[in-house]
């Protein structure tokens, strides 16, 4: 019989497996909407500044992929966005761009890592 951390392994591995995220499916000319929040709740907005580099972020975005945003809300620990895309790649493509996500995640300044 294996040690307890690989048995530890295997069932995380099979339950990533069994629980793997479907493809969403975002058709073009539906509104979505957009949400993402931080891990255990912590703040990755907390002062003015870092919501305005929140919406420089989203706007430089914007410019690459050019997804119609009618609202955007962000909050200390999460945000939300409701958009409609042209296409049906537009939100995935919009969402994945690497500027978004890193701008995000260092836009909070006490924001845990690890």
């Amino acid at each position: 019989m294996g040690s307890f951390p690989t048995l530890i392994a295997i069932y995380t591995l099979a339950f990533h497996a069994l629980m793997a995220r479907t493809k969403r499916i975002c058709p073009a000319g539906e509104v979505f909407h957009v949400l993402n929040r931080a891990v255990a709740r912590l703040t990755i907005i907390e002062k003015p500044e870092d919501y305005a580099a929140f919406m420089r972020v989203v706007e430089e975005t914007w410019e690459i992929v050019p997804l119609r945003v009618y609202a955007t809300v962000a909050m200390p620990n999460h945000w939300h966005l409701v958009v409609r895309p042209e296409t049906s790649d537009q939100v995935s493509e919009f969402f994945r761009r690497p500027g978004l996500a890193a701008g995000v995640a260092l836009v909070g300044t006490t924001a845990a890592s690890g």
